[in-house]
């Protein structure tokens, strides 16, 4: 039975229940309720449980030969459909692992080509702070005085569309990162 099994295989790696909660992130209560019978793991967790003692699901999920001896086809039919349980919750993580995957390669993507566009707004506005250079956005104002016409070089402000885009791809991007991690 899982239970027996659990405890078992948590010996055998030489885990205490304080050690394996740990790893799982669940309270050392929890494996003792486990190993106890009182209750089982989701699927997700029996998938977690299983990777952190280095066992296959199914080995968790086993009854033991002595057991199997007597049992009768309500039984047979149970241990099937765990075993199928087991193939599908596989399958259903195998899944999920890949979209992660390819959240995380979009997101790093987006990030590279935010920081990209970014630095490609900047070399303008860089070069003509540097070079003392007026910007194409900015507006000649010729002012007359008593000692003649003065020119005054008059900014418009604003943050263009580009800017805004980058800003919300760099944030979207930025947020797929950190929730794709591991």
């Amino acid at each position: 039975m899982f239970k027996d099994n659990l405890k078992q295989w948590r010996k055998a790696r030489g885990l205490t229940q304080a050690q394996l909660a740990q790893r799982l992130h669940v309270v050392r209560q929890t494996v003792s309720k486990w190993e106890k019978g009182w209750s089982v793991p989701d699927a997700q967790l029996l998938q977690e449980l299983a990777k952190q003692l280095d066992v296959p699901v199914t080995a968790l999920l086993a009854e033991t030969d002595a057991s199997n001896a007597g049992l009768g086809p309500a039984e047979d039919a149970a241990q099937a459909l765990a075993q199928k349980l087991v193939l599908l919750e596989s399958r259903l993580a195998q899944s999920a692992e890949k979209r992660r995957k390819r959240w995380r390669v979009f997101s790093i993507a987006g990030l590279v080509l935010a920081a990209l566009g970014g630095v490609a707004l900047m070399i303008p506005v860089l070069y003509e702070h540097l070079a003392l250079i007026p910007s194409e956005s900015a507006g000649l104002a010729v002012i007359g005085g008593a000692d003649g016409p003065t020119s005054i070089w008059v900014a418009q402000p604003g943050v263009g569309l580009p800017a805004v885009l980058l800003l919300l791809v760099l944030a979207v991007s930025a947020y797929g990162v950190w929730t794709t991690r591991k």
